[in-house]
């Protein structure tokens, strides 16, 4: 996945029994708001990208997340 770049940023998310959400785009009215930091690898002018995992206490905690389970 050399073309996917690592995405993460702090936040409130939203977390159903299926997905994880930036709350900004989610309406799950069931789901449960999570805050602190989360991460995703995305192909940046494309649609493809992981799915979203988290919460991490620390943004270094996030990005050692993606270097252990893509790289």
């Amino acid at each position: 996945m050399a073309f996917m770049q690592p995405e993460i940023r702090q936040g409130v998310f939203i977390r159903t029994d299926e997905d994880l959400v930036p709350a900004e785009y989610a309406n799950y009215p069931d789901g449960e708001e999570v805050s602190g930091w989360f991460c995703r690898l995305s192909a940046p002018g494309y649609l493809d990208c992981t799915e979203w995992s988290g919460p991490f206490k620390t943004a270094k905690e996030a990005e050692d997340y993606l270097e252990e389970m893509y790289e």
